[in-house]
């Protein structure tokens, strides 16, 4: 079936692949050769970065020289600290200049504390900005110095975990929200982690054993579809009941509009939800997000 522009414009490049991560937490092998099917599969425009550790750089390194790669460019985001960076950095310039046109790190993700750790890591990209420029995007938590640390954001962007392999590391909608009206109030774009890879909100199981936990996890259209009406003026009433949404048909996609109940939002405004505020979602599954989205005839 023909997916309709609206949706397109919704999911196009918004899945991170994070299959070294749990709950999939696949070796490096089988992590990158996934990836490679997926970048030359039909569903590729779905498609972002891999994630990997900077701990993990060169294995990922010596599975990726084993394929045969050609055509489409990897991209890259890799998981710093501000403690190490500066030498991270330093790594990142010389794999990048190794790879060439096959591969490349365009993006930090780094977990902070502090508004000082952000000036830090930005002042450090900003010292080498003439050989490269990357995206970094700073783990927040969603307590009460939220705000601040957004504010203190300056060309990068935030970033949300949303779930987790266990119930406790699941935030609730309420702060969700926050974390999108916040992000918003303050001109900073984000991506959200974790807890992501189904498209409704829902009870699930949290990892894939037999004995598996169970919690309501987010749903990535909820997530997205919250942050481009919030960008279009909506209310936090309205974006909550999105964000709580369990109901399918309650979502519909056409070429032109999309819409929640009663709201509707154009595909144009999507797509600029989409590239300046709403970038991405991390998920160690790039398949599961898209058999549900065909289970749900989305796709």
């Amino acid at each position: 079936m023909n997916t309709p522009a609206s949706l397109r414009a919704l999911l196009e490049n918004l899945i991170d692949y994070a299959g070294l991560f749990p709950p999939a937490s696949l070796d490096m092998k089988h992590a990158v050769r996934n990836y490679a099917e997926y970048i030359h599969g039909e569903d590729s425009w779905m498609l972002r970065s891999f994630i990997a550790p900077m701990t993990k750089l060169d294995d990922f390194q010596d599975e990726f020289d084993s394929l045969e790669t050609s055509g489409a460019m990897w991209r890259i985001s890799a998981l710093s600290s501000a403690d190490n960076f500066n030498e991270d950095l330093q790594r990142v310039l010389t794999f990048n200049r190794n790879n060439d046109s096959r591969a490349r790190v365009d993006a930090f993700e780094i977990k902070i504390v502090s508004a000082d750790e952000i000036e830090s890591v930005m002042r450090a990209t900003h010292n080498q900005h003439r050989e490269s420029s990357f995206d970094v995007f700073f783990e927040l938590a969603l307590n009460d110095d939220l705000s601040t640390l957004i504010k203190a954001i300056h060309n990068a962007h935030a970033k949300i975990r949303t779930g987790g392999i266990t119930a406790s590391q699941i935030p609730s909608s309420s702060r969700v929200l926050n974390f999108i009206r916040t992000a918003h109030q303050h001109h900073a774009s984000f991506k959200a982690t974790a807890g992501l890879h189904h498209p409704l909100r829902a009870e699930r199981n949290l990892t894939y054993g037999k004995e598996a936990p169970r919690a309501v996890m987010h749903g990535f259209l909820n997530v997205f579809l919250t942050a481009a009406f919030i960008l279009d003026g909506m209310d936090d009433r309205e974006a909550l009941r999105i964000l709580d949404e369990t109901d399918a048909s309650a979502f519909k996609f056409e070429d032109e509009f999309a819409t929640w109940r009663d709201a509707k939002i154009s595909t144009e405004k999507l797509k600029l939800a989409r590239q300046n505020f709403a970038l991405s979602f991390g998920s160690c599954s790039f398949i599961e997000p898209i058999e549900d989205l065909r289970a749900l005839e989305l796709l």
